[in-house]
């Protein structure tokens, strides 16, 4: 089956207007023809005959951009999250459309060849290395200059107009003038897109250089790190067996107050420093004394991931750093300076916040941005118990479906209240190379419903997933196929809103 290239994914779907939009990984441009692969009916295909971004039309959209494409036909089948993968390019036929440029042109004997070019109001001049000679036999024409300098190739340009100022009768060679266009090519690609040139996305730091910049107002120079590998844990079993698969650093879920765990439990903590606690989304005042208790006794301070802005402040006070989860929807630039300037040393984006809602946070926030990438979402918390359906396996011993049969996780704790975790688990490591290119300091698997040996395998896909980014710059066909072995998620997934803006 030849597919074409993946150009990215369906971010939104207007039925009536048949517009669709495309949160691209590749560029497109108009006349490109596109196939999206849905779900039901195998694949749409569209030639791209309008093409706007940002409420604009354009002839080209850029890697990274939201493009909007309008299709005639099955566009009801069309869904959030499905590929779109250019099949046929305008450009293979030679239709192309170029930018028109200028050339000034002077040669005379004695002298290199010296070409100053133009478009848009950018301009660039180069000049050869060899000096003309006086001509024997066939000096340069400007036929000659208008040939090899309109040979552009793969290049984005035409020539629309050449003036040329040839003095005397000057001789040189064809390889010469074509180094001269090379030269000006490239020396012009650069000036017009060194104004888009993004920021490079600030590296991972510790809480403690947050303080010293935000709080006495010092400048902190950032060092170069890898992204960190996070995994959120139920007990101390699967905490352990993602330590030894290489993960940076353990959330361990305490859910009760004092006592809640025991003293073998506690030893091992002491024995791994990367296993750090968490704490949920509800924490009645009754409670606090004994959450504190448990916190101060067993790890005294250091890193500690929170759900609740209250019991967080107290944990401030307490002497933690506090990391803010997922729950409290950090899903724009202006929450998470606010949450910085609160003293807060890093937070996770909102599970809502779609890949440009993630590099907006990374680019605003002076304080390290975490995302979940894997795993059980929780996505209701209820105070009393509701009625569920018993399980046969798995971590989570319970589940409630819905009229379409979709079948949701549920968790009872310790307080009899009911944690709901959504039907499918999140997976992005096909599009984790996207999500590192949002620039954030680290990403999480949240794998408190699995078993200690899935949790340990799945940690370790991750850990060669990254590997190979880092090499190669995309995760290999044998990481993605020995995924699809380790868990069924890997296979039976969602992407959350990663391609799906809720805006």
């Amino acid at each position: 089956s030849d597919r074409g290239v993946m150009a990215g994914r369906v971010a939104f779907t207007d039925v009536f207007t048949g517009d669709v939009g495309i949160a691209l990984q590749r560029p497109i441009a108009l006349n490109d023809v596109l196939e999206v692969w849905v779900s039901r009916g195998g694949r749409v295909r569209q030639k791209v005959g309008g093409l706007t971004v940002g409420g604009g039309p354009v002839e080209a959209a850029p890697p990274g951009a939201r493009a909007v494409v309008k299709f005639e036909e099955k566009r009801h089948h069309i869904a959030n999250g499905d590929r779109v993968f250019i099949v046929e390019r305008e450009r293979a036929a030679g239709g192309e459309k170029r930018i028109p440029i200028e050339l000034d042109v002077a040669l005379a004997v004695g002298e290199p060849l010296k070409v100053t070019a133009s478009s848009g109001g950018v301009s660039c001049r180069v000049r050869g290395d060899a000096r003309a000679e006086k001509a024997r036999t066939k000096p340069v024409t400007l036929d000659l200059l208008e040939r090899q300098l309109g040979k552009l190739g793969d290049a984005a340009y035409r020539i629309k107009k050449l003036d040329a100022r040839i003095d005397g009768a000057p001789m040189l060679s064809v390889s010469e003038i074509n180094e001269v266009r090379r030269r000006f090519v490239a020396d012009l690609d650069q000036r017009r897109l060194s104004p888009y040139r993004a920021r490079p996305c600030p590296a991972p730091h510790d809480a403690k250089h947050f303080f010293e910049r935000t709080l006495k107002g010092r400048s902190v120079k950032r060092e170069t790190a890898l992204v960190g590998l996070h995994v959120s844990a139920s007990d101390i079993e699967a905490s352990v067996a993602c330590v030894g698969a290489g993960a940076d650093r353990i959330y361990l879920r305490v859910q009760g107050g004092s006592g809640a765990l025991d003293h073998k439990s506690r030893k091992v903590i002491r024995e791994h420093p990367e296993i750090r606690p968490a704490f949920g989304n509800i924490a009645k005042d009754v409670e606090l004394e004994g959450i504190l208790a448990d916190a101060i006794g067993i790890w005294g301070g250091g890193v500690a991931l929170c759900d609740n802005l209250g019991l967080s402040r107290l944990l401030l006070e307490s002497g933690f750093e506090a990391v803010l989860d997922y729950h409290i929807n950090v899903l724009n630039s202006l929450t998470a300076m606010d949450l910085a300037e609160s003293a807060y040393s890093g937070f996770t984006a909102s599970v809502e916040a779609d890949s440009e809602d993630i590099a907006g946070l990374v680019r605003m926030s002076p304080v390290p941005v975490e995302t979940i990438v894997h795993g059980a979402i929780e996505v209701m918390t209820a105070e009393h118990p509701v009625a569920v359906r018993k399980k046969t396996e798995g971590l989570a011993p319970y589940e409630i479906v819905d009229p379409k049969d979709f079948r949701f996780p549920v968790v009872l704790d310790e307080r009899a209240r009911t944690h709901i975790y959504n039907s499918k688990d999140l997976c992005l490591l096909e599009e984790l190379p996207a999500v590192l290119a949002t620039g954030v300091s680290s990403i999480r698997l949240q794998l408190e419903l699995y078993a200690p040996a899935r949790a340990r395998a799945v940690v370790e896909v991750y850990r060669r997933a990254l590997a190979e980014i880092q090499a190669i710059g995309e995760v290999g066909d044998g990481t993605l196929a020995k995924a699809a072995t380790v868990h069924n998620s890997f296979s039976d997934h969602t992407t959350g809103h990663f391609y799906r803006p809720v805006l």
